[in-house]
This record gives structure tokens, sequence and C-alpha cells, in this order.
């Protein structure tokens, strides 16, 4: 088992799950930070269950990580809506998962 400890951001599906695997095929340990239950079973795997704007569970989760080597940022959300018309609250949402959270 490697020593590199990557942090994983929505691990639990997409485009955060298919690293996830990955890393933990190539010998890392992973945690992964997600809202969600993880769908990743692996020895080598543990699950924080956060919700990443919320920025006082984020430095919380953040400072108990120990050693980390990599962070792949890959939560997100989408909401769209016609120029002008996107509400503020989904912006805003958009904003804090997507940029505070990193």
């Amino acid at each position: 088992m490697s020593n590199l400890h990557a942090v994983v951001t929505g691990s639990s599906s997409g485009i955060g799950h298919a690293i996830a695997s990955a890393m933990l095929a190539n010998g890392w340990r992973v945690t992964g930070l997600d809202v969600v239950a993880p769908t990743i079973s692996h020895a080598a795997f543990t699950s924080v269950r956060i919700d990443l704007t919320d920025g006082d569970a984020l430095v919380t989760a953040a400072n108990s990580l120990g050693d980390v080597d990599a962070l792949v940022h890959a939560a997100g959300i989408l909401r769209v809506g016609n120029v002008g018309a996107l509400d503020h609250a989904s912006g805003e949402l958009m904003w804090r998962l997507h940029v505070d959270a990193a």
C-alpha cells in the first residue's frame, strides 16, 4: 500500500468516482468528501460525509485529514437558466461549491 494520500471531492459519482477509483487502483489512499453516501468500497478508501458549502464543517474536516499529497476537487452541481434569469441563490450555491470549497 502506498503512503500517498489523496482527497477527492465528489467521489460518489461521475468524474470524482472515476478518479478516486483510478487512484485506489494505483495504490493511493483516498479520502472521499461527499454530501451523499459512499459508492466505493475499498480498504484504502475513507468516506467523509460533508456539505462542502458549509465552511465550518469544511474547516473541521480539512483539519482532520492529516498529510495530503493531492487534492482533486471534482464535486459539482449545475444550475442553468437564460442569461439574466438564473436566480441569485443558484449562482451563489455553484460559486460556494466550485470555488469557495476549493
